[in-house]
């Protein structure tokens, strides 16, 4: 059976991009032109996926930076677990795929005209546009912190120089100082990041510095993986003693108000209470980056409005908002949420650019969190558009850490932290397919089907739809066939993980309907790395990574 373009994105529709590996590439008789803002995370993938569909395409990402920092992974470098020169990535792999890179600032996106202004005085013209913009820290928000202030009270919540800013402070800090950490209101980036960066914090004076202790003052009442987070801390840091090396203060008696940059002291609380820090790490609120902010694309909240099917804008049409900056129903502002976005949106723009058909997408979430370097924790979740148009999550799909786990589950959970990192950072399920699937027993936290229907959650024991569990280190495989032998039925039957090693790691779903199994979405080795296709799944290369 023959398929055209429109058919073709289509049947395929957004939830499969990442499952496109080897399909064949996208031609357009006359080019058309996407400008993405932004070279971050959300940015750069939205750009390297829209060449892979369609190589036609005359894609141009403009960044003022030639090279960036990524967020996730830089509390490791603030308490001197990573180098910061391991954070850093650059544009040349991009550049090889195509994709024009033009190092300049944005002032302006003129939806109606078309055309994206930089500060060099270029103007770029585009049929559609993906903006990335990441978020602006509005400073002004707290009485007397400034950019100017953050040189002494560093965020840190941009990586880079005020990373490396945050870390020389505490290696400074003399034994028995106190650590201030300024936690923002919903909604901001990376909720978990805060209490990870008190942890690992927590966790060098522990080595270093051990009658010092960290302080969180906090203007919410609850935040992300809460119980793992408490935990971790009473078991570590003797959370809830006298002796804590944390302390969490939560809002809205822990609200911060104003700061005094030169006596460093925090005004919080609803009478007024005054702080004194050695080291004050003031994370302030945030909204969508200032770009999205001028050229009309941020509505009243701060953050920008878009059709979830399609991330493009409720406020300007032809420009589609992603990553930090958007409003994604359920979805987080996280790294991965981002990458997801970013594929999603870039098969809508390639269906839009082709008066196509726009799928109905399918989105993933996963996000690792380090207590101590070998003890970690994470939250995963598939999203859906549901009926009313926004993103929500799908039941039974996602989960935490088990409050149960083990020590060594805890410390697998770091080396598959590390795997992540590299895995969004390179994108390496482009080019590089799956060597194997990581070995694991029928109780290791994690290994898990999501299905469309409640079947045993994450980090349960591996359950397929029809409630079988996961016996002898063995994967139930009964509706897969290894996608090697495309023509070739193999028939239901329990497939021990030796024998998957053996077969790439890459899977067909035989047909909807196959041995009962209809409502089978994905198969999860660990985390959900991949989207697909009703007849096409697909599991990324997921494998324990070096320490940096």
């Amino acid at each position: 059976m023959k398929m055209n373009r429109r058919d073709f994105v289509k049947a395929t529709g957004t939830a499969a991009v990442v499952a496109l590996v080897g399909a064949p590439h996208l031609a357009l008789a006359n080019a058309k032109k996407v400008v993405v803002v932004g070279g971050g995370t959300a940015g750069t993938t939205a750009a390297k996926y829209l060449k892979r569909l369609d190589p036609s395409i005359d894609v141009t990402i403009v960044e003022p930076n030639k090279t960036y920092f990524t967020c996730y992974f830089s509390n490791e470098v603030i308490v001197g677990e990573r180098d910061i020169k391991s954070i850093e990535v650059g544009y040349d792999d991009i550049k090889k795929l195509g994709v024009n890179v033009v190092f300049d600032s944005v002032e302006g996106i003129d939806g109606a005209a078309k055309t994206v202004k930089t500060a060099g005085g270029q103007s770029l013209a585009f049929d559609r546009c993906v903006v990335a913009p990441g978020i602006e820290l509005m400073y002004g928000k707290i009485e007397g912190y400034s950019e100017a202030a953050a040189e002494v009270l560093p965020h840190a919540w941009k990586a880079g120089p005020q990373t490396s800013l945050l870390k020389k402070q505490l290696e400074a800090m003399p034994d028995g100082g106190k650590v201030v950490i300024v936690a923002p209101p919903n909604p901001f980036r990376c909720p978990p990041g805060p209490y990870e960066r008190a942890s690992l914090i927590a966790h060098y004076l522990k080595n270093h510095k051990p009658k010092s202790k960290v302080i969180i003052l906090d203007a919410k009442q609850k935040f992300s993986k809460q119980a793992l987070f408490v935990q971790g801390w009473e078991k570590f840091y003797g959370y809830g003693t006298d002796k804590a090396l944390i302390e969490w203060r939560p809002g809205p008696d822990g609200a911060v108000s104003a700061v005094d940059v030169d006596t460093k002291t925090l005004t919080f609380g609803e009478v007024g209470d005054e702080m004194q820090g050695d080291v004050i790490n003031v994370i302030p609120p945030q909204r969508a980056g200032k770009i999205a902010q001028v050229s009309g694309l941020a509505d009243e909240s701060g953050w920008c409005p878009v059709d979830q099917r399609s991330f493009e804008s409720k406020l300007v049409p032809g420009v589609h908002v992603i990553g930090d900056a958007c409003i994604a129903g359920a979805m987080p502002k996280s790294g991965y949420a981002a990458n997801s976005q970013a594929k999603v949106c870039a098969a809508a723009v390639v269906a839009l650019l082709n008066d196509g058909e726009v799928g109905v997408p399918s989105l993933v979430n996963t996000c690792y969190s380090l207590i101590t370097p070998d003890w970690a924790i994470s939250v995963a979740g598939v999203y859906k558009l549901g009926a009313d148009g926004k993103i929500a999550e799908v039941p039974g799909s996602g989960g935490v850490t088990p409050m149960d786990a083990t020590p060594d589950a805890h410390k697998r959970e770091v080396e598959y932290a590390y795997s992540w990192y590299d895995n969004i950072v390179h994108d390496a399920h482009l080019p590089r397919l799956p060597g194997r699937l990581r070995r694991q027993g029928a109780h290791v936290a994690s290994a898990y089907l999501v299905a469309g229907r409640p079947c045993g959650g994450a980090h349960r024991r591996l359950r397929d739809p029809g409630g079988h569990h996961a016996q002898n280190r063995r994967l139930w495989l009964s509706a897969l066939q290894p996608a090697h032998h495309p023509g070739r039925q193999r028939q239901p039957g329990l497939a021990g993980d030796r024998h998957v090693a053996h077969r790439c790691g890459i899977y067909r779903l035989r047909c909807p309907g196959a041995a009962g199994y209809e409502e089978a979405d994905r198969l999860f080795i660990h985390c959900p790395y991949g989207l697909r296709h009703p007849r096409l799944l697909y599991c990324l290369h997921h494998l324990p990574s070096p320490r940096r």
